[in-house]
């Protein structure tokens, strides 16, 4: 069992950092949400804005009004919001988990985070766990959960969007932390935040270096099938393997308050996390005779270096209406990837002439993205109506080099495997336009329509076969959100979505593509993007001390972008039994179920919050007769203690479903957390947790068809304890004052 000890000095408490301030507007305090889970009812509030006495002063008055398409969640009422992370703010939020590679779902589903309502370099890809730990949750105000994106937000997976807001409108002053971390039996994680705000300057730095491990164990089982009624071949595997990683991550952000309704910004990221893989397996095959073809011990050795890098640039102007707004964003970000590996095969069994002793193979890829983002979005009222209207342009550039070389006796004698060496590349063109309106139609009535127009020209290029393709489309996606207030404590929610998933580029990869010894993959140049219909209703009530949300949902994927595997002769003549998987256009699928969240404070001291969400999924596949379908339920339920004294205790249980595929299914897993914080004196906080109580990290993931029988197995070990301790202080100019 692992454990890990955390030191957390803090060396201030607030700060406004890399979030624009919004020195130069008049907000509505979102902290107004009576709980920490309750989203706050669409509000019209008339204010006036006093920042502190070195801040530009603008004042404008008028309503203010909440877009009808998400829900917003206080983070500042948390039991750790001086002393936790973004990571743990994330997981108090109903239906939302983080688990600890940074993966983030909501019931369920994978989702897109941004950072003050943008697509975050810092939030994507390899860089999110990083971020998610090192950002404190003291530097966030509020969490917007999107579970319908619509017109405005850009195709993509059709997947929910998290939004994180920091703190805004802040007094003039410094924050910092520095944290650091150990675990058993080796790694370390230090990291450091600085927020400075003076005058119109504002600046943050979120560095950080990681160096920790994992063990992981693994088992395979596959069986396949010809068209005939020959017996199945079979093969079985055994893996344990060690990972260390380290390197650093560095988040800048400068702002400058250019006047009295400008403001710019720039920030800088980078990311670069060597890893260090060991293996060891041993693998048998099985014949239609039910005799042992293949046994052979492997040990593996690999080196993986990912690094990323990013520059953006944003423009806001705040007219003198309130909520007008004009944004101007650019972006360019690098991701690089080098994976360079050695395994030595040693067989005691095996039918292949050649395979006899040991034999070595190596393996390399280099992989890189680079992307280029410009945005720009005009929001104003129109009487009592709101409009928006936004243009935005992706340009994607890709590519990706693989070769294997063997097997061989020798490392001397290697030589290239045509079949599994490749060079691919890729350029993507998506131009956007859509426009959104807000009306209130009656005082129980308001309704947000939109529409999205986007343009796609995706160019692919083949350098292994020379060969190039083509794929062009273009389309209009409408999306309408109605709310209807039943009184004061109670409403209902109606939202329509149409969307698109596109295919990545290296899906439209017709060449194989090396994975392992017994898997590879396979693009198809003739896939097409898929389309998505979604709708939900929702009930909401909010009271003093109970809270709760029913929501029901229907989601419909027409030409499915779905995963095939079939079994093909071993591309490096070892005699293993080799799985290829590719992505096929299907007919449809569809998903339909029920969501629920509940928050009661009981008396003055404990407060309870749980959710739970069940859906059935409905898949057609080619291959088999008739609709697969299943049902999964995912759920969480937290308590919340405060002691007299200022001590607090919490308490949580998350249980992910498991989730269907249109060839099988994987299992579901289970997390339950601990927490305290213990007051030592008035300006410290000792903290302690307990993290994956019950260590449920097993996963089952099946495959059945016809042709094809697998069963994979996995489970690993994650840092289980934690201890921090926090030491606060204040350097600030007044607070900002505001006046109704």
């Amino acid at each position: 069992m692992k454990s890990s000890v955390r030191i957390l000095l803090a060396v201030t408490c607030l700060s406004s950092g890399f979030a624009l301030r919004a020195t130069a507007q008049t907000q509505t305090d979102q902290s107004q949400t009576t709980d920490p889970q309750t989203p706050p009812a669409e509000t019209t509030d008339h204010t006036t804005a006093t920042p502190a006495p070195d801040s530009t002063t603008v004042t404008v008055t008028g309503k203010k009004k909440t877009p009808a398409d998400r829900e917003v969640y206080d983070v500042t009422k948390n039991v750790d919001a001086q002393t936790g992370t973004a990571a743990d703010a994330l997981n108090k939020i109903p239906g939302v988990n983080v688990d600890p590679s940074g993966k983030v779902t909501y019931h369920g589903r994978n989702v897109v985070v941004y950072l003050n309502g943008r697509p975050s370099l810092m939030l994507s890809g390899d860089n999110r766990a990083l971020a998610l730990k090192s950002m404190p949750s003291a530097y966030i105000s509020t969490i917007e959960v999107i579970s319908n994106p619509g017109s405005q937000f850009s195709s993509g997976d059709g997947a929910p969007i998290i939004n994180i807001n920091t703190q805004r409108n802040m007094p003039a002053g410094i924050f910092g932390v520095i944290s650091a971390s150990f675990s058993a039996p080796k790694g370390n994680f230090e990291a450091g935040f600085l927020g400075i705000t003076k005058g119109k300057w504002s600046l943050t730095l979120m560095p950080s270096y990681s160096d920790g491990g994992s063990t992981y164990r693994s088992s395979a089982q596959t069986t396949a099938f010809d068209t005939t009624a020959a017996p199945p071949q079979s093969s079985t595997s055994y893996s344990e393997g060690r990972s260390r990683y380290s390197g650093p991550f560095l988040v800048a952000n400068l702002q400058y308050d250019a006047g009295p309704n400008d403001v710019l910004a720039a920030a800088v990221n980078y990311n670069r996390t060597p890893s260090d893989v060991t293996n060891a397996s041993q693998s048998t095959t099985i014949g239609t005779n039910g005799q042992i073809t293949n046994r052979f011990d492997q040990a593996d050795e690999g080196r993986f270096v990912n690094e990323s890098e990013g520059l953006s640039f944003n423009y806001t102007h705040y007219g003198k209406k309130p909520d007008e707004t004009l944004k101007i964003d650019a972006s360019v970000a690098r991701n690089t990837s080098q994976s360079d590996d050695r395994s030595a095969n040693t067989y005691l069994i095996s039918t292949i002439p050649a395979n006899v002793g040991t034999r070595i193979q190596t393996y390399g890829r280099d992989e890189e993205r680079r992307k280029t983002t410009l945005r720009t979005e005009y929001n104003t009222p129109v009487g009592d109506d709101q409009l928006t209207v936004g243009a935005e342009v992706d340009i994607d550039d890709n590519s990706r080099h693989t070769q294997v070389f063997g097997p061989g006796d020798d490392d001397a004698t290697l030589i290239a495997n045509p079949l599994l060496t490749n060079a691919f590349r890729s350029h993507q063109v998506v131009s956007a336009f859509y426009t959104t309106f807000q009306r209130e139609f009656t005082p129980r009535w308001t309704v947000l329509v939109g529409v999205r127009g986007e343009a796609l020209s995706l160019t692919t290029n083949d350098l292994t076969y020379r060969t190039e393709g083509k794929v062009t489309y273009t389309r209009l996606n409408p999306s309408l959100y109605a709310t209807y207030v039943i009184s004061p404590t109670q409403k209902l929610r109606f939202n329509y979505t149409h969307r698109q998933q596109r295919p990545e580029a290296a899906d439209l990869n017709p060449h194989i593509v090396y994975s392992s010894d017994t898997s590879v993959e396979a693009g198809n140049p003739d896939l097409k993007p898929q389309e998505n219909d979604a709708i939900e209703a929702r009930y909401e009530f909010n009271g003093k001390t109970l809270n709760y949300t029913v929501q029901s949902f229907w989601r419909r994927d027409t030409r499915t972008i779905a995963t095939v595997s079939q079994i093909i002769p071993d591309p490096q003549g070892l005699g293993n039994i080799v799985m290829q998987t590719m992505r096929v256009n299907w007919r449809q699928q569809n998903a339909f179920g029920l969501s629920t969240t509940l928050s009661k404070q009981i008396g003055k001291t404990l407060t309870l919050n749980a959710d739970a969400s069940v859906t059935h999924n409905e898949m057609r596949n080619p291959q088999i007769d008739g609709v697969r379908s299943g049902t999964s339920m995912d759920g969480s339920l937290s308590l919340q203690y405060n002691f007299p004294k200022g001590d607090r205790l919490y308490a949580t249980y998350k249980m992910i479903g498991k989730s269907f595929s249109s060839q099988g299914y994987t299992t579901g897993s289970g997390q339950a957390n601990l927490q305290y914080s213990h007051k030592l004196t008035p300006k410290i906080d000792i903290d302690l947790s307990i993290n994956d109580l019950f260590r449920q990290t097993r996963t089952v993931t099946v495959i059945d068809t016809p042709l094809l029988q697998t069963r994979f197995v996995s489970s690993r070990q994650s840092p289980t304890f934690m201890i921090g301790l926090s030491r606060q202080f204040s350097r600030f100019a007044p607070m900002p004052k505001k006046e109704n």
